[in-house]
């Protein structure tokens, strides 16, 4: 009994330690396509006042 509760509890800690790993790496994709976001508004942004400074 007690080695099947211990290996239901390392099941569950196994599980839980993807579940975080699969969140950090979903963060970690967010946070790198923000960044490429960021980077295309900044060259737009430049893009525009180039435009505009020579109208």
């Amino acid at each position: 009994s007690f080695n099947t509760e211990n290996n239901n509890t390392e099941n569950n800690n196994t599980e839980n330690n993807n579940t975080n790993n699969n969140i950090a790496n979903s963060i970690f994709n967010l946070q790198k396509q923000i960044n490429l976001m960021q980077d295309k508004i900044y060259t737009l942004e430049t893009k525009l006042d180039l435009i505009l400074n020579k109208i």
